[in-house]
């Protein structure tokens, strides 16, 4: 879920009923007021919920499925083995299963240093 805050949200932050949040993709931004032309800092990031003890495993599934749905990874993969096999000759579905394994990778990677870097806050 995308999401906005005036104070910098916590990476990860324990829910009262056991889940966790997840907070990724973090970054500060400068919004001008458009009535008084005062600027203020937000801070927006997605966030994503996990329902057990944040591991590798579950933080990547939980962050990787808030940005891509199921069907969303189906189609850039089939859409790439019909590009691959001849059935299409559409190169974007090429371009955009790379952008996707990308995506993919960046969020992996972000989830591992986080989980290094606050590994303090999710001590059970």
């Amino acid at each position: 879920m995308k999401s906005i805050s005036d104070d910098k949200p916590k990476i990860f932050e324990k829910v009262g009923d056991g889940s966790w949040w997840y907070r990724f993709n973090v970054q500060m931004v400068t919004v001008e007021d458009p009535e008084t032309g005062e600027t203020r800092t937000e801070w927006h990031y997605d966030e994503c919920r996990i329902f057990e003890q944040p591991n590798e495993n579950n933080v990547k599934a939980a962050a990787i499925a808030e940005v891509y749905t199921v069907s969303e990874e189906i189609n850039f993969q089939n859409n790439f083995q019909r590009f691959q096999l001849g059935l299409s000759k559409d190169e974007s579905f090429r371009t955009k299963y790379i952008e996707y394994l990308q995506t993919v990778d960046a969020i992996k990677d972000q989830v591992e240093r986080d989980l290094v870097e606050y590994a303090g806050d999710i001590t059970a």
